[in-house]
């Protein structure tokens, strides 16, 4: 049944249940309210569910645990609030589990992670707290994890690096603390990582570079140390590095030239130092270069005229000196 992308409005009529043999049920994009109602458990023939973007309310059912052919759950979108209900691990045969965008609260219970079929888990902005079970290591096959905006705590267990197959790991705008452990270099199907506006710190770890399939890395909004190593080069892949509002210093290395497919680059608000390396100019791709507030010296180097693609650049509240060349002038006045 697809009643999708509609203007259908009030709650679920309950005769709807009683459809004979029914796998599918889509009522995304909808003005649907009320709460799930529990006699949705007559339909445990159901392996899709989404009620995305509605306005259904209140707490899950338990009975959504009697779902168990349901392989994908979309309710992403909506009012729901409550905990999660530990039933939530009856359905062994869940690949897809997305209760993002609500108000749910309280931390994940461990029987989620008896769901040994998920490849994709978004729990993002909602209300959650307490820490990563060690138990995300059960996953193996999880491909996409989303946990931002919420109020996750504590360290990222060492067991979630049991989960290879990762391509995209979104935890920002959370509690979490401490140092980015070195198993992460584990994950070397990686695509994104997405950390920022939590309270990690210490040096960015050496082995993050053995995931060369990154993409996007977004560390800001740290309490990152260190430098940016020269392995930084390995990650050829990389279209948008996020390293502002940390304490990161040093010098950039000259194998940032090597990132020709990056197309954002923000390293403001840290303690970089000396000259821009010349091979920067190298990534003619970027379209954002933002340095601002270190402590780069040397003079603006003509050469930032080769990024023809570039329609923003900050460098300000630096010690830049010397004179600005003509070329870079006209350059910069288009």
């Amino acid at each position: 049944m697809d009643l999708s992308h509609n203007q259908l409005s009030g709650s679920i009529p309950s005769s709807i249940f009683n459809i004979y043999n029914m796998k599918r049920m889509d009522l995304t994009d909808n003005m649907l309210s009320g709460p799930m109602p529990s006699i949705i458990s007559y339909t445990s023939s159901l392996q899709y569910l989404s009620l995305t973007n509605n306005s259904f309310s209140g707490s899950l059912p338990s009975e959504i645990g009697n779902l168990i052919m349901l392989s994908d759950l979309y309710l992403s979108g909506n009012n729901f609030e409550g905990r999660i209900p530990s039933e939530i691990g009856n359905l062994s045969m869940l690949t897809e589990l997305h209760l993002s965008y609500n108000y749910f609260e309280g931390t994940i219970p461990f029987t989620l992670f008896k769901c040994k079929q998920l490849q994709i888990l978004s729990l993002a902005v909602n209300k959650f707290t307490g820490i990563i079970p060690s138990e995300i290591g059960n996953l193996t096959i999880l491909t996409e994890l989303y946990l931002f905006d919420n109020k996750f705590g504590g360290t990222i267990p060492s067991t979630l690096f049991k989960c290879k197959k990762l391509q995209v790991l979104w935890f920002s705008d959370n509690e979490f603390t401490g140092e980015v452990p070195q198993k992460i270099g584990n994950l070397t199907m990686l695509k994104e990582l997405q950390i920022d506006n939590n309270a990690f710190g210490g040096d960015i770890p050496s082995t993050l570079f053995k995931c060369k399939q990154l993409q996007v890395l977004w560390l800001s909004d740290n309490e990152f140390t260190g430098e940016v190593p020269q392995k930084i080069g390995n990650l050829t892949m990389l279209k948008v590095l996020f390293l502002y509002n940390n304490t990161i210093g040093g010098t950039l290395p000259l194998e940032i030239g090597n990132l020709t497919m990056l197309t954002e680059l923000d390293l403001s608000y840290n303690n970089f130092e000396g000259t821009i390396p010349s091979t920067l100019f190298t990534c003619n791709q970027l379209q954002h270069l933002w340095l601002l507030l270190n402590r780069f010296t040397g003079v603006v180097p003509v050469e930032i005229g080769n990024l023809s693609m570039l329609t923003s650049l900050h460098l300000g509240q630096n010690n830049f000196e010397g004179t600005l060349s003509h070329d870079l002038v006209d350059w910069l006045y288009g």
